[in-house]
């Protein structure tokens, strides 16, 4: 028997963002081809009285499993041997398992076949340079910290400390006594921390006000850096990654509800909706979400920020000591992800801020 063509008459669909199904033929003599691999599998898979696995006669296995379902073993095989071949020579670019089906298999004749497959997103990145500087090189306020926020942080501190003095002396956590918090001393904050004085504590926690207030100045430009990359981008993004997204968002909800002491099912009763409602107002969020993976993923492409992979090993193995029970590939992946978003954002802030003369 010779050679004949893996697979003809083959026709491309688009059926939705980045999604088409592929409908073609496997000539009959292709199929024929994995008629002997077929009945070693079937061989392995059937059960008979009286046979060991793998040691059935192919005249007594045929009587149990029918002719038909041996030509559609071999058919798949015939799709799966043709499917890389149609993806290489048709230019794809897929994600993900494909689905598929036969549209006509009966023994002696030629087989059809329809695939369904998402495809890699594809995105047309605006001048993300300009826009982080954009957003950066505006004039903001100086980041301080006032007098009143360091005395709630100071009255703050003063509170926790009557508190203890209550437990030590032996009252109620809860109880209902009226003195005021202690006046802070020198020797009372060194039970605190590692201060030195009044003085040093007030300053340490002007440095952190001041501090966290500018991390919370960086992140919000980050995301207007973001909103505006995502604004005058381009994408096609399969729904199969926005509905991963969506069901990130959707175990990020039950969790939060959970820690919080409640059920998801009360939590429904409460608001007066369903799983679907909480799917369906979850679902702009995991579509802006997965937009701006996809955006941050390739500027790390183009700007070559991928992270080593002994800090994604060494991060995904501390992450799987706290979580012995987390799918390993699936935390490389998020790890990786996320150090390559980080990279992006400290990249995106350094343009920014980048200077004529830099």
């Amino acid at each position: 028997m010779t050679d004949g063509p893996l697979y003809t008459n083959i026709v491309i669909h688009e059926t939705g963002p980045a999604e088409i199904e592929i409908r073609g033929d496997i000539p009959l003599e292709t199929v024929e081809r994995h008629r002997a691999q077929a009945l070693r599998a079937l061989q392995d898979r059937v059960n008979l009285p009286g046979f060991r696995p793998g040691h059935i006669p192919e005249n007594i296995l045929l009587s149990h499993v029918g002719e038909t379902a041996v030509f559609e073993d071999m058919t798949e095989l015939a799709i799966r041997e043709a499917y890389p071949r149609i993806v290489e020579e048709q230019t794809l670019d897929p994600i993900g398992r494909p689905e598929v089906s036969l549209t006509r298999s009966a023994p002696g004749n030629p087989a059809g076949f329809l695939i369904r497959t998402a495809l890699a997103p594809s995105v047309t990145l605006p001048d993300y340079r300009a826009i982080a500087r954009e957003v950066f090189r505006k004039k903001d306020a100086a980041v301080e910290a006032t007098e009143q926020e360091v005395a709630d942080a100071l009255l703050q501190i003063r509170q926790a400390l009557a508190t203890r003095q209550k437990r030590n002396a032996g009252a109620a956590e809860n109880g209902t006594g009226t003195e005021p918090p202690p006046e802070l001393t020198d020797t009372l904050i060194k039970d605190i921390g590692p201060f030195t004085n009044v003085a040093d504590l007030t300053e340490k926690l002007r440095a952190q006000i001041k501090y966290e207030k500018a991390l919370r100045l960086t992140e919000k430009k980050h995301i207007e850096t973001s909103e505006r990359i995502i604004e005058r981008s381009r994408t096609v993004i399969p729904s199969v990654i926005v509905d991963g997204e969506l069901e990130t968002l959707f175990a990020r909800l039950v969790s939060d509800i959970e820690r919080g002491g409640a059920t998801f099912s009360d939590y429904l009763a409460h608001i007066g909706k369903s799983e679907e409602d909480i799917r369906r107002d979850l679902r702009p969020s995991a579509e802006k979400q997965a937009q701006l993976h996809v955006i941050l993923n390739e500027i790390a492409r183009v700007e070559h920020l991928w992270p080593q992979s002994g800090e994604v090993e060494r991060l995904t193995a501390h992450a799987l000591k706290r979580e012995p029970k987390a799918n390993p590939e699936h935390a490389r992946a998020h790890i990786s992800m996320m150090l390559a978003n980080e990279a992006v954002f400290r990249f995106l802030e350094k343009e920014g801020t980048r200077t004529h003369n830099d």
